[in-house]
């Protein structure tokens, strides 16, 4: 045997001894280390002995390995799966102080326990191993952390790096089941609790967004019951599997707020589910201030994902009034509507994007037989479907009645981002009255309009009307009246061909105004042309309305029922055909200073000033030009007319023909008592020479060359130029005439009888008529002539009786009739030939008696 061989077999046997020497050492006797350190490595009190398993105890025991690596979830598995694995080998394990790195802890292990403490985590447990499985009744398990304790069975199956977990466990306030499983990817996990406070232990596990976590913990309260929470947790990634998560709560008795500013949501229950990443809030019959909100719902959708969204559906039958507005209002929602009586099916999505806190909105409220205020203006609307989109309020199918005034189908769009509210619809009804009096009336008119909530404006297109609120009036403006004639009834304006209306509306009672307009035609005019401009300012204060032009020179008062209008330098026209209101309520008075009157477009009444009153079936008018006077007045059909003191102007420009020269003229007239259309009365002439008049020029034109043998005064040559110096082309000369009149107003016939005039050289007697429509004249006239020779003859007796008779004058006696512009003049020629040479013979043999006389 050589030596090497030798060495090796002595060292084998070395060995062996040393071992067989421990193992005696460790079975009978223990192996004990009071204290020692070596290298990185401490221990103290330390004892190891082997009976049938092995049994370590130690006081301390420290070790430090220097790494800086991070433990992974991997090498917990491992280590867990190593600790039971070597336990296989113990009878009993006690170390009450070891250190392993930064980690302390302390261990105790026997057939009977299993304990384990450090920093994160305290355990005690009864073990039970078996091969690969290590199956612990846990006492308790405690992590210090989170102050949770459990209490169950752990199963541990080494060979499959797996582990499960029945038991039930308390935390907080909380009591409930605890159900896990875990390989080396993932754990599942199962928890259900018992009634408890809330469930803000979540929130030490979970890491939510603000909101969501307002919502979970501080917005519901009652008395909670956890169903469940399930889910799955990344064991290499340590996270969450989102979709594996699953929960379930109720909370009896509940109380939950949409919002902070809000009061509490009263519920019978409120059913808390979280699925698909989706937090949701069931309510059992909800009341909100006592209204029924059943129906409404929230939820929170995508709550552990990159875009959290909280949505709020709310549902109720109730009125929209402002307890259900003021939701809405919270979410910056706000709707310029408000109900106050009626039926109403609403439904309303709210949408808060949780990461930008915008606010996305989605509602729809059914609204029948209710009063309904817009902007303060109440309306009863018999059915309305309003529809929110976000900033949007839409009101379909408006069906509203304001008041008696105003009946209208419209859809109507409120822009609450720009503050605007649009219309386009039919206007049905709108009446407009004062008393029993329709002032303006639409019926069945499409319009659209404008409401601009932030500037309190109203823009109503088609009748180009514009309203604006002002700080203590309205701004009224209507650019085109054209546009609203056809429903003005209470005064007639089609004579308006264009113009515009600008209010300053105070109250009904304090209204100021300017208006121009052009009319199609104006009774008024200036240097004989329409004015058909007007420009107005007026006010309407104390139920007196007053509106004047730019010079004054119009202005009209309006006060109750009396109206006066005022005129300067401003003619004015008047139809006579026109059909008088004898049954206005209005007392109307004019009054003009240097305004003439146009009769029918034709003549012409001269007037300094005149007045007019008209009340009623009364009418008074007085006009006075230089010394001139006219008067006229009606008074139940019956009709005065008297005219002093007309000069020639007056006279010819009436006449529109010059027919007198200087004097003056006086008429009467009056209704004739007969026949109402018929005027009776009388005319004057004094110091009026007449001219230009066809029939007494004719007349005159037949005097002059009357035959002598009429009367032999005819064949005095200074007697024939006495009379045609007295009668000529050159007009009558009348210093006083009278005559009566019959005018017949329908048929415009003109009677004329009892004429007298009395000349310088001749006089005339007689009747006339003529007819004005047909132009005709008719009459007879006789004309006393010669006065001046007559004057003398008549004077010498028995000369005087035989040449001029009884009547002492020489008169030629003529009938004129025909045409009025040239009509012809007659004489009974013959006859007064014959008679005035009888009756000179005659009274040449009569004479003697006349000188007894």
């Amino acid at each position: 045997m050589s030596s090497s061989m030798k060495k090796v077999i002595g060292i084998i046997f070395l060995i062996f001894f040393m071992v067989t020497a421990f193992y005696v050492q460790l079975k009978y006797f223990g192996v004990s280390i009071s204290k020692i350190r070596f290298d990185s490595y401490y221990v103290e009190d330390f004892y190891i002995k082997l009976e049938q398993k092995l049994i370590l105890t130690a006081k301390k025991i420290e070790i430090s390995t220097f790494t800086d690596k991070k433990s992974s979830v991997k090498d917990v598995q491992d280590g867990i799966n190593y600790i039971f694995d070597i336990l296989k080998y113990f009878q009993k394990i006690q170390i009450d102080s070891m250190l392993l790195n930064d980690e302390h802890f302390s261990i105790a292990f026997n057939d009977d326990i299993f304990y384990f403490d450090n920093r994160i985590i305290n355990i005690s447990a009864k073990p039970q191993i078996d091969k690969n499985i290590v199956e612990l009744d846990l006492h308790s398990l405690y992590l210090k952390e989170y102050d949770f304790l459990t209490v169950g069975k752990l199963k541990i199956d080494l060979n499959k790096e797996s582990m499960s977990y029945f038991g039930n466990f308390i935390y907080d306030y909380a009591i409930g089941d605890l159900i896990f499983s875990a390989n080396q990817d993932y754990l599942d996990f199962f928890v259900d609790t018992k009634k408890m406070e809330n469930i803000k232990f979540v929130k030490n596990f979970v890491s939510l967004n603000e909101t969501i976590e307002h919502w979970m913990y501080d917005s519901v309260f009652g008395e909670y019951q956890l169903g469940y929470i399930k889910g799955r947790i990344d064991l290499q990634q340590l996270q969450l599997v989102t979709n594996s998560l699953e929960g379930n709560a109720t909370v009896e008795n509940a109380k939950i707020r949409f919002q902070e500013s809000l009061d509490f949501v009263d519920t019978k229950k409120v059913e808390v589910t979280y699925k698909n990443d989706t937090l949701s809030f069931a309510l059992d019959n909800p009341f909100y201030k006592g209204i029924s909100i059943d129906g409404s719902h929230v939820k929170i959708t995508d709550m552990l994902g990159d875009n959290p969204v909280l949505t709020v559906d709310l549902k109720t039958d109730y009125v929209l009034d402002k307890k259900i507005l003021e939701i809405l209002k919270s979410y910056d929602i706000d709707i310029p509507i408000l109900q106050k009586s009626g039926n109403t099916k609403a439904n309303v999505i709210i949408k808060v994007d949780l990461k930008t806190i915008d606010v996305t909105t989605i509602g729809e409220f059914d609204i029948k037989d209710s009063i309904v205020s817009i902007q303060g203006v109440d309306l009863f609307a018999k059915y309305a479907k309003v529809m929110l989109q976000d900033y949007l309020v839409v009101v379909k199918e408006l069906d509203a009645k304001y008041e008696d005034i105003l009946e209208a189908l419209v859809d109507i769009t409120i822009d609450t981002k720009a503050q605007t509210i649009q219309g386009d619809g039919m206007i049905k009804s709108f009446v407009l009255k004062k008393g029993n009096n329709e002032l303006i009336s639409i019926q069945n008119y499409p319009s659209k309009f404008l409401y601009d909530i932030k500037n309190d404006s109203l823009n109503i297109f088609d009748l180009s009307f514009y309203l604006k609120k002002q700080a203590n009036y309205y701004d009224i403006v209507i650019n085109d009246l054209t546009k609203i004639k056809p429903y003005i009834k209470a005064y007639d304006i089609s004579n308006i061909h264009k113009g515009n209306l600008s209010l300053k509306y105070f109250d009904e009672n304090n209204i100021d105004f300017i208006s121009d307009v052009r009319l199609n035609s104006s009774i008024l005019l200036k240097n004989q042309e329409e004015v058909k401009n007007f420009s107005f300012k007026g006010t309407l204060k104390n139920n007196i309305f007053s509106m004047e032009n730019s010079d004054k020179s119009v202005l009209f008062t309006l006060k109750d029922d009396i109206a006066e209008l005022n005129l300067k330098e401003y003619d004015i026209t008047y139809d006579t055909k026109d059909n008088e209101d004898d049954t206005s309520s209005f007392k109307l008075k004019v009054v003009a200073n240097k305004s003439n009157i146009i009769l029918n477009n034709k003549r012409t009444i001269l007037s300094d000033k005149f007045t007019l009153t008209k009340d009623k079936n009364k009418i008074y008018f007085e006009s006075s030009y230089l010394a001139s006077n006219l008067k006229l007045s009606k008074l139940n059909g019956k009709l005065d007319i008297s005219g002093v003191n007309l000069n020639d102007t007056f006279v010819n420009t009436f006449l529109l023909k010059k027919v007198i020269e200087g004097g003056l003229v006086g008429i009467n007239l009056t209704t004739s008592e007969s026949n109402k259309d018929v005027l009776v009365g009388d005319i004057t002439l004094n110091d009026t020479l007449l001219e230009n008049i066809a029939f007494i020029n004719n007349l005159l034109t037949f005097v002059e060359t009357s035959p002598a043998i009429i009367n032999p005064l005819l064949a005095i040559p200074s007697a024939y130029r006495a009379l045609t110096d007295g009668l000529g082309h050159d007009g009558y000369m009348v210093k006083t005439g009278t005559a009566k009149i019959a005018y017949n107003i329908e048929d415009e016939v003109m009677s004329f009888y009892e004429i007298y005039t009395k000349g310088s050289r001749a006089d005339f007697v007689g009747d006339l008529q003529l007819n004005v429509k047909d132009r005709l004249i008719d009459g007879n006239i006789n004309v006393i002539i010669l006065k001046d020779y007559t004057n003398i003859v008549k004077n010498i007796p028995l000369v005087g009786y035989i040449l001029l008779g009884d009547d002492k004058s020489v008169a030629i006696s003529t009938k004129i009739s025909g045409d009025l512009d040239d009509p012809q003049v007659e004489t009974f020629a013959t006859k007064d030939v014959i008679q005035g040479t009888g009756n000179i013979i005659k009274r040449i043999f009569t004479s003697p008696l006349k000188i007894f006389e």
